[in-house]
């Protein structure tokens, strides 16, 4: 036993079953090396511990055992003559091995041991094929339909096998040598799946096609298929069916076995990709013309076999996921020309049912198709208007991303090149015109729908100066925002609706805000190429007609200011009714500032202040973004009346009256007065006495009185919030008269009372309808009043948000400029009066950066006394109750005073210690509510401005 060479080898075989591809590959080499020099018994003996092997189910044994047993037949049986004459085995020998060894044994009834001994087979008749033995000039063909027979017997044996029995077949058939053996072998293989009745099986197409595109002009059999090609047109009924893998064989279903795998698996069978591929060879031959053979396109072969067969009504949802994952393979491996193909009928319509709806089977699968859609385009962004017309277009829905609540069309959009976005845009305008519907809301759905696209699409790209399809998109927003269409050869059907132009209006607003914030060239160009355009079209009418007609005013004032303030005349279009206005303000300014003309005695830079003022007080982003760029221009020339006019807007009641000032509005009859007439008209249609009435009246006067000189301290909502409780006492008051009863708060407490109520009749219940429904009628004129005043605070509290964004723009490009510390004492009056946290933190941060701005010599340059004056009335501020944030903003604007003041002269240090030294002395006597963080902050001052002293002494 110690000299059996088998000995030497046989701890090796432990290893072929181990988890890790090194350790396995390491121990097949160590056994091949040790026989190459042995005897033909001891080979023998491997190759029976071999094949005895790839029945065992433990670990990675199949791989192993069959991955050696392959090696070993390529050099005992092979060509390689690596090992001695006398120790060649025959493959028929190897065979009946095999056949032997994957064999239950007699009696057996184990389904699992049945199941070994099928998987060690398929595993050993692979390392056959793998080894190369059957294409040698030594094979036989009984040798090739020996290991083919046993290979379609074990398929026909067991299905769940079936796919993987053709799958190695496949494999060796594009694998061998294209010689007379390796055609010969092909020949056998076609010639048995005929014969065993695999033609029309989903193995068998895949067999069938790798033969032809492996050997070209190899004759094959009649029978099974047309023109003895499974492409050919006139299979296009059968092949469907045999890729839908039918429970048993076309055409022969009533007289044949079934041919249905054992098991669905969630991957699609291994011959779709062969006919893909196959199918894109042919096309590419025929788009060269060296194809004559003819055969289905793309298209047709994805309607039939796919779209038809796995995506049906009727289909499974088993099917519908191999359809998915078709699909995906198309977009993950597929040229760009089979893309829009996919996007078929019954698929987008199952996509978007998936989609749809959580709670469907699958639709996680349809969620994963979308990622590959997504994969495709980021990988390769040309292809994205492919993928937007799919979806969108044809058989998909305009409004993808609101039905399947996604963001596809959206991400798409944002992942498209110029190039793609250009054609977006171009198919966008078409859908626009057409949106597939004859219903007016539906069509204006639609519409709005895409405007949201091409705004998307403009805010996820940075715009540059030579991009034309932002060019195109602002021409196709601007032509449906203001003017209708009426080209005889293309009109929009249904017509643009009023409601769809506000919308294009309102995007296109939206579209020049984004480019606008991208900073990207000159971004007003944008909007100059645009009024171009509308100025093209409006004076060449072919085909559009402008939706806003301009006076004779009007028109002539356009004219005049288009050379002058192009960017303005947007305006216009929008119907704003203003413009004139403003336009003719700006044209007085244009002959101030440029030809020096003088019209008023107001400062151009005034004139313009008020624009702005106008254009930020409309809820417009773009507007707010065009004003803070035309104030940063001008911001130098604005003079201290320019500057007073924002300071009059922060100085305003946050209230309907401080509204009413501002605007010029004339007041109405205040909510009170109307009380009184009321109660008065209802006391004179009663019978009551007036006794209690009067003095009802002359409470209510007071209260109306008091409420009248509480106004001009406090907001109109603290005013509403406490006269609710008196205005429910009038009312139930005013009820009771009616009735004549007491009070139902009385009432209630006067429970041993009587009621001296008489009974009604019809008429005088009529009359005491009328009388109820009046005071609930002025009741809700009340409730009306209080809704004014409360969205005129809102209105106030915007109003002064978007006056802060204008002085915020101040201070960034002016806080040297002497006019600047101007603008402390205004804020911190806003600070210490407005009701609105947000307002004041605002204000806050603007104080703040003001002061970060200014340092060293960076600073205002002011006359000594404006700035110890402003200094003076700053500590005057901050001696007045207040929050801690007004604090902290009065110091803050104290020590930049002090820092404009000692830099000025340095001799100011003195005037600025007193009049710190004067505020302290009021604190400490309690004259004043000063926070102690005034003088903290300028001890610190004080401390970094003396070592910076001293440093420069030295």
């Amino acid at each position: 036993m110690a000299d059996d060479p088998f000995i030497l080898i046989r701890p090796y075989f432990e290893d072929l079953a181990n988890d890790e591809e090194t350790r396995r590959l390491e121990a097949s080499y160590k056994i091949l090396s040790n026989l190459e020099d042995a005897d033909r018994e001891t080979i023998w003996r491997a190759l029976e511990r071999l094949i005895r092997g790839l029945a065992s189910g433990r670990k990675s044994a199949r791989i192993g055992f069959s991955i050696t047993l392959a090696e070993l037949l390529s050099r005992i049986c092979g060509l390689e003559n690596e090992f001695p004459s006398t120790t060649r085995i025959s493959l028929s020998e190897v065979l009946e091995v095999l056949k032997s060894r994957t064999q239950p044994a007699a009696g057996s009834n184990s389904r699992q041991e049945e199941r070994d001994h099928c998987l060690g087979r398929l595993f050993g008749l692979e390392a056959v094929l793998d080894a190369g033995v059957l294409f040698i000039s030594g094979s036989t063909e009984q040798s090739q339909r020996d290991v083919v027979s046993l290979v379609l017997e074990l398929a026909k044996k067991k299905s769940w096998l079936r796919e993987e029995c053709g799958w190695i077949l496949c494999k060796a058939v594009r694998a061998n040598p294209q010689t007379p053996f390796g055609e010969s072998f092909a020949r056998t293989v076609v010639e048995q799946i005929c014969e065993k009745d695999l033609a029309h099986t989903p193995e068998g197409v895949a067999i069938w096609l790798s033969i032809q595109s492996r050997y070209p002009d190899i004759r094959l059999p009649k029978s099974p298929w047309h023109h003895r090609d499974p492409l050919h047109p006139k299979n296009m009924t059968t092949l469907p069916a045999v890729m839908k893998e039918s429970s048993q064989p076309v055409e022969l279903a009533n007289e044949k076995e079934e041919q249905q795998r054992g098991m669905w698996n969630s991957k699609p069978h291994f011959s779709w990709d062969i006919l893909f591929d196959r199918l894109s060879q042919r096309t590419e031959r025929q788009r060269e013309g060296s194809s004559k053979s003819k055969c289905v396109s793309f298209s047709e072969f994805w309607n039939a076999a796919v779209d038809n067969n796995l995506f049906a009504a009727n289909a499974s949802d088993e099917r519908k996921h191999w359809g998915f994952s078709l699909f995906s393979k198309v977009m993950t491996e597929h040229s760009k020309d089979a893309i829009p193909d996919v996007f078929s009928k019954n698929m987008m319509r199952c996509l978007i049912n998936q989609l749809s709806n959580r709670e469907r089977y699958l639709h996680r699968t349809a969620l994963k198709t979308l990622k590959t859609i997504h994969a495709r385009v980021e990988r390769e962004p040309g292809v994205a208007d492919i993928m937007l017309f799919g979806l969108i277009s044809g058989h998909g829905i305009g409004n993808f991303d609101q039905v399947t609540k996604t963001k596809t069309v959206a991400t798409l959009l944002s992942q498209a090149n110029p190039d793609a976005l250009t054609h977006v845009v171009r198919h966008f305008d078409g859908l626009i015109q057409n949106p597939a519907t004859q219903d007016t809301k539906g069509a204006e759905s639609k519409r709005q729908y895409l405007a949201d696209q091409l705004l998307s699409a403009v805010r996820a790209h940075k715009a540059e100066q030579e991009d034309e399809w932002l060019n195109e998109l602002l021409d196709v927003m601007s032509k449906y925002a203001y003017f209708t269409v009426f080209d005889s050869k293309h009109p929009p059907d249904p017509p643009i609706s009023a409601v769809s132009r506000k919308v294009f209006a309102s995007r296109l607003s939206s579209c020049f805000t984004s480019v606008m914030a991208t900073k990207a060239g000159d971004a007003h160009q944008w909007l100059y190429r645009v009024l171009s355009t509308l100025k093209t079209r409006e004076r060449t009418p072919a085909g559009w007609s402008a939706v806003i007609r301009f006076d004779d005013s009007t028109g002539k004032a356009n004219d005049s200011a288009w050379k002058k303030v192009e960017r303005i005349r947007k305006t216009l279009y929008n119907g704003d009714s203003d413009a004139l206005s403003v336009l003719q303000d700006l044209e007085s300014c244009y002959d101030q500032l440029v030809r020096k003309k003088s019209h008023t005695d107001n400062d151009p830079s005034e004139v313009l202040v008020e624009v702005l003022l106008g254009l930020i007080s409309k809820p417009s982003a773009l507007l707010r973004n065009l004003a803070q760029e035309v104030f940063s221009a001008f911001a130098g020339d604005v003079n201290l009346a320019g500057l007073q006019a924002l300071f009059k807007i922060l100085e305003s009641k946050e209230s309907l009256a401080g509204q009413q000032d501002l605007f010029d509005k004339e007041l109405d009859e205040s909510e009170d007065d109307v009380s009184v007439v009321d109660v008065e008209e209802m006391e004179a249609a009663s019978d009551q006495d007036g006794a209690s009435s009067k003095e009802d009246e002359s409470q209510g006067d007071a209260a109306e009185t008091a409420s009248s000189d509480a106004e001009s301290d406090d907001d109109d909502t603290e005013m509403i919030n406490g006269d609710d409780a008196e205005e429910a006492a009038r009312l139930n008051a005013a009820l009771a008269q009616i009735v004549r009863t007491q009070p139902f708060d009385e009432q209630a407490d006067d429970h041993s009372g009587s009621s001296d109520d008489e009974k009604m009749d019809d008429d005088q219940m009529f009359a005491l309808d009328d009388q109820m429904a009046n005071v609930f009628r002025e009741r809700k004129k009340i409730s009306d009043m209080k809704t004014e005043k409360r969205e005129a605070k809102e209105t106030m509290l915007h109003f002064k948000n978007r006056v802060l964004d204008l002085l915020q723009v101040y201070v960034k490009h002016q806080h040297t400029n002497p006019l600047s510390p101007e603008l402390l004492l205004p804020l911190l009056s806003l600070i210490r009066s407005t009701s609105s946290k947000q307002v004041s933190d605002k204000a806050c941060a603007l104080i703040r950066d003001f002061s970060q701005r200014c340092k060293g010599t960076a600073v205002p340059v002011v006359e000594s006394a404006v700035a110890t004056n402003l200094l003076d009335r700053v500590h005057a501020e901050a001696m007045r109750e207040a929050s801690r944030s007004h604090a902290a903003a009065c110091s803050q604007s104290s020590l930049l005073l002090a820092k404009v003041a000692v830099a000025i002269d340095h001799q100011n240090i003195e005037k600025v210690v007193a009049r710190y030294a004067e505020t302290q002395t009021r604190w400490l006597k309690g004259e004043c509510q000063v926070q102690p963080l005034l003088f903290s902050d300028l001890i610190n001052w004080g401390t970094s401005y003396s070592k910076a002293k001293q440093k420069q002494k030295q």
